[in-house]
């Protein structure tokens, strides 16, 4: 095989890796050091460089530049459902601040430099600490690495992947709404509570009598929420892992 193809091989296998570990999002690898990072994608690059065969045959209009950025684009599609399921995270949590009234506070994020709410944090610190202790980024790091086997380095990428994977992101924000609706429901009734209350008090302050107990409320409904995070947990990554495997397949 010709040195120049040997080069492309490896810079495409890379390509496909680039999106976890180097792209931005909301992956728990983004957490890492950028040297870390680049060491695990030369390292990832040369493990995967003779676990498939040689590239798909190409023909003039198939420039070095195409099969990379078809690389790359194929390790976002498979990316974007991790992100997506972090997003969740991120999402309920800036939900349940606004509903609690944690709005205003705020934590540093030591990996984007950034002040974010508090239950984001909290929330995305769990995830990002479970999906490590559970080993659920070797679930990843294999599907990419497998990936290899049912589409070729070369191969072109199909434009209705990208409409398959937009379709998906909606089954795994459905699956998280039995985790996180509880706390949801609980804020809204004790709010309901508390209108009635002002309307049949109206000389009671109801701002500062209500907002401790509603700090409360919502914290015990999350410590039994957190409590079952970690099988839905499992169960929402088995769904994304899932969604990929039915739709790039």
């Amino acid at each position: 095989m010709p040195a120049d193809q040997l080069a492309l091989m490896f810079v495409a296998s890379m390509a496909r890796w680039t999106p976890l570990l180097i792209g931005v999002g909301l992956t728990p690898l983004q957490w890492l050091p950028l040297s870390i990072r680049l060491v695990l994608l030369l390292s990832f690059g040369v493990l995967s460089f003779p676990t498939h065969g040689v590239l798909t045959s190409f023909t003039e209009a198939n420039s070095a530049f195409f099969v990379i950025a078809s690389e790359f684009f194929f390790g976002l599609l498979l990316v974007l459902q991790l992100n997506v399921l972090f997003a969740i995270f991120s999402f309920w949590g800036r939900l349940l601040d606004q509903q609690i009234g944690f709005a205003a506070s705020g934590v540093m994020n030591p990996g984007s430099q950034e002040t974010e709410p508090l239950l984001v944090s909290g929330f995305m610190l769990l995830a990002f600490t479970l999906f490590f202790t559970l080993g659920l980024h070797h679930h990843w790091l294999s599907l990419i690495s497998t990936s290899y086997q049912w589409f070729p380095l070369g191969q072109v990428i199909q434009a209705d992947w990208f409409l398959k994977a937009a379709l998906s992101f909606g089954a795994i924000f459905i699956a998280s709404v039995s985790l996180f609706a509880p706390v949801v429901i609980a804020l809204f009734l004790f709010d309901v509570v508390m209108a009635f209350v002002s309307r049949n008090m109206p000389q009671m302050n109801i701002y500062f009598v209500s907002m401790p107990l509603k700090i409360m409320l919502g914290m015990v409904v999350i410590h039994i929420v957190v409590t079952h995070f970690s099988p839905a947990y499992i169960h929402l990554n088995a769904l994304a892992l899932d969604v990929i495997s039915e739709s790039f397949r």
